[in-house]
C-alpha cells in the first residue's frame, strides 16, 4: 500500500511515488498488487477526516493486511504514526519523501524504516548569494497548508542570520518584484485563498508572471 500525503497529482510527491512504484515492479520477482490511497491530510487543519479514513482502511483490509506500507511525505507519515497501533501494528512500514524533523523518532517501532532527508535553508541561500551577490530581495513562495506553515516557521528561524544581508519577503501567491530580486519556490499545496494546486499549475502561473526575477 502506498499512502499519499496530498493527492496523486500533486508534485513533486507524485513523481517520487511513481518512481518508487516502478522500482518495486522492477525488483519484484512476482506481480505486485499495489494499492494507493490519498487521505489529503496535508490540505486542512481539520482532524475530523482522520477517523472515517481510519475506519475505511480497517474495513478495506480487515484480516488481509498489506505486506508493506510506504508513506510518501510528512503528513502521511504523521497519520500512520498516530494510528499505527489501531491499524497496522506489525506491518512493515517505509517512511519516504520526509524531512527528518517531521518523523517522531520516539514513536518508531521495530517494523519501521525511515529514509529521510535534511533541509539546510541557510546553506542553500548562502550558496545562491555567492552566485548572485547583487540580490537585494528574495521572495519566498510558500503555501498556507498546515505543513507549509510549519516550514515557513523553520525557514524564518534558519534564515534569520541573513536578514542583515538581504530582505526576505513571504508570499502565498505571486506578486511583482523590483530589480535585483530572486524568487525561492518552496511548495504550493494550498494558497492563501484556500485553493489547492495540483501538478505544476501554481509554478507555471508564477513563471508566466515573474517580472524578470531569478527563479
Amino acid at each position: 500500500m502506498i499512502l499519499h500525503s496530498v493527492g496523486r497529482e500533486f508534485r513533486p510527491w507524485n513523481e517520487y511515488a511513481k518512481d518508487i512504484r516502478a522500482e518495486l515492479d522492477r525488483q519484484s520477482s512476482w506481480p505486485l498488487d499495489v494499492q494507493e490511497h490519498s487521505p489529503v491530510l496535508a490540505r486542512s487543519d481539520d482532524p475530523n477526516p482522520e477517523a472515517p479514513f481510519v475506519e475505511y482502511l480497517r474495513t478495506l483490509y480487515g484480516e488481509n493486511q498489506p505486506d508493506l506500507i510506504i508513506s510518501v511525505g510528512a503528513p502521511s507519515a504523521g497519520f500512520i504514526q498516530r494510528h499505527r497501533l489501531e491499524l497496522f501494528s506489525t506491518t512493515p512500514m517505509l517512511f519516504t519523501v520526509v524531512e527528518q524533523r517531521r518523523v517522531r523518532t520516539s514513536e518508531l517501532t521495530e517494523y519501521d524504516t525511515v529514509v529521510a532527508v535534511r533541509h539546510d535553508f541557510r546553506v542553500l541561500f548562502e550558496s545562491f548569494l555567492r552566485i548572485a551577490p547583487d540580490t537585494k530581495i528574495i521572495a519566498i513562495v510558500n503555501g498556507d497548508s498546515p505543513s507549509e506553515r510549519f516550514w515557513q516557521g523553520e525557514m524564518r528561524r534558519e534564515l534569520q542570520p541573513l536578514e542583515d544581508r538581504i530582505e526576505m519577503r513571504w508570499y502565498d501567491k505571486t506578486a511583482a518584484l523590483p530589480p535585483h530580486s530572486a524568487i525561492f519556490w518552496y511548495q504550493m499545496i494550498v494558497d492563501g485563498a484556500g485553493v489547492a494546486h495540483e501538478g505544476d499549475r501554481a509554478l507555471q502561473r508564477l513563471y508566466a508572471t515573474a517580472n524578470g526575477a531569478d527563479l
